[in-house]
């Protein structure tokens, strides 16, 4: 087992990445509904739009339907000049950054880091390197995945107008603003979600609640099918860093490149 061989952490190590996981995984893995979109415990569903709510049952709808999403279990992909796999069902996340290779087994509160290969024995730096992993988990995973997250814990979801999408269409705004969970739940975001396909076209997201401009917008576009599951791969961004490369939606890796303690030929991800 991938666990076994991810080394025990400090109780401080544990408990951070134990609260950080049961506040984004908590709609990874759960279910058993038959409901379109079911909602995560802790969801606002008293507080959020009933119309907001139709929507987003529409939305998964042409996605592919919640049951692909739970039933995903590897996904790859590079962002941002970081190289990702995460293991939905094992709540298993490797990060590689230039020569930085991270192994997180987060529902465990423990891990990794190695540097050229070396592993990273002090436990302070060990904590503040797992620690800025998880940061990256959290924000690269909702880049890709956030549709998928709109009904998770603490989650409130407004309908707040009609207008064009950036294909001049039609589109449904949505906004979803956080209560007390995340590593940033002062975050705010807009989605616009086209009235013909209903799918996510648009995003704009807001560093506070209070902000009245968004910090940057993204185009949601060019989506493709992985395994039933669809995943929009284009954000119209002019910066390479920025596009999404590599993705691969897979049913098992190999225990050897999940823990290699040096980047890995992305390759041998199929």
């Amino acid at each position: 087992m991938i666990h076994s061989q991810l080394r025990r952490k400090p109780v401080r190590m544990l408990q951070l990445l134990s609260i950080f996981s049961f506040l984004f995984l908590a709609g990874c893995n759960g279910g058993g509904s038959k409901e379109v979109y079911p909602a995560q415990p802790g969801f606002n569903e008293e507080g959020s739009d009933k119309k907001a709510l139709e929507i987003a049952d529409k939305m998964m709808e042409a996605l592919g339907g919640y049951d692909a999403w739970q039933n995903t279990r590897y996904i790859a992909w590079t962002f941002f000049g970081q190289y990702n796999i995460w293991d939905k069902k094992e709540s298993l996340f490797r990060h590689e950054k230039g020569n930085v290779v991270s192994v997180l087994a987060m529902s465990k509160g423990g891990g990794r880091v190695f540097d050229k290969g070396v592993e990273e024995t002090d436990t302070v730096q060990l904590y503040n390197k797992l620690s800025t992993a998880y940061t990256h988990f959290v924000s690269n995973t909702y880049f890709l995945f956030m549709p998928y997250k709109m009904k998770d814990q603490g989650v409130t979801l407004k309908y707040r107008f009609e207008a064009k999408g950036p294909n001049g269409k039609p589109a449904d705004v949505l906004r979803l603003t956080f209560d007390r969970v995340g590593i940033s739940p002062d975050n705010m975001h807009d989605v616009w979600i086209d009235k013909e396909t209903h799918l996510p076209v648009l995003w704009a997201f807001y560093g506070s609640k209070e902000d009245k401009e968004p910090a940057f917008i993204r185009k949601w576009a060019d989506y493709k099918d992985f395994n039933g599951m669809k995943l929009a791969v284009n954000r119209d961004s002019q910066m390479d860093t920025l596009r999404i490369s590599h993705l691969k939606v897979v049913k098992s890796v190999p225990k050897a490149l999940f823990l290699s303690p040096t980047p890995i030929d992305k390759s041998q991800i199929k």
